[in-house]
């Protein structure tokens, strides 16, 4: 049912990439490019400004230690921290302005993204288009975080399969072409892709 479910996505996709790729600020794809080619910068001020507001940050309303510990693990380029390793460091100091205890685990998604753009991203759209659930927050961390990890192993495979295939191909070229992205993998344009459009969807801009 999700193979057929995904495929049916995938074609939605490419019927409306043009409405998808319009709606994809440029300067938000020259600013990826430019953060990801200036990664070794990430223990300075300015670069890390831009990261939070690049990556939407704020809005998590989490404190100066969790960003101060977010960013030596972003300027520790090797080896790689795994998922599981970010989660845990991040965890203690994850806690927003209002006392509550969060688990971030998208935003360490994004860390390992940018120290290795092949590998994708997790946040709430991505889960949204392929129908996954968040485990609950009443589970013990350890739980959480492995199950999250589970999803993000699939969409490693995922993205794989469907550059391999070729069934996002068309989409991909167009967004190259019309947003003259020069340091974007086919993994990032496919994350583009699917953010805008449940964002287009939502809006009732794109069927589902």
């Amino acid at each position: 049912m999700l193979i057929r479910w995904n495929r049916r996505m995938y074609s939605t996709i490419c019927k409306n990439q043009n409405a998808i790729i319009n709606a994809i600020p440029q300067k938000d794809v020259l600013e990826y490019e430019s953060l990801l080619q200036q990664v070794g910068q990430a223990n300075t001020s300015k670069y890390q400004q831009r990261y939070k507001t690049f990556w939407q940050m704020h809005p998590a309303q989490l404190g100066s230690s969790f960003y101060q510990t977010y960013f030596n693990l972003l300027n520790m380029t090797k080896p790689l921290p795994t998922l599981r390793n970010i989660c845990q460091t991040l965890h203690p100091h994850s806690t927003r302005l209002n006392g509550t205890q969060t688990l971030q685990f998208s935003f360490a998604t994004k860390l390992r993204h940018m120290l290795k753009p092949q590998l994708p991203i997790y946040d709430v759209r991505v889960a949204r288009f392929f129908l996954f659930q968040d485990p609950s927050t009443q589970w013990p961390l350890r739980q959480r975080i492995n199950g999250l990890i589970v999803f993000h192993n699939f969409l490693i495979r995922e993205y794989a399969r469907v550059i391999g295939s070729g069934q996002l191909a068309s989409a991909i070229d167009a967004f190259r072409q019309q947003l003259n992205s020069q340091r974007h993998g086919n993994v990032k344009i496919i994350d583009w892709l699917i953010w805008k459009f449940v964002e287009l969807a939502d809006s009732g801009q794109i069927n589902w």
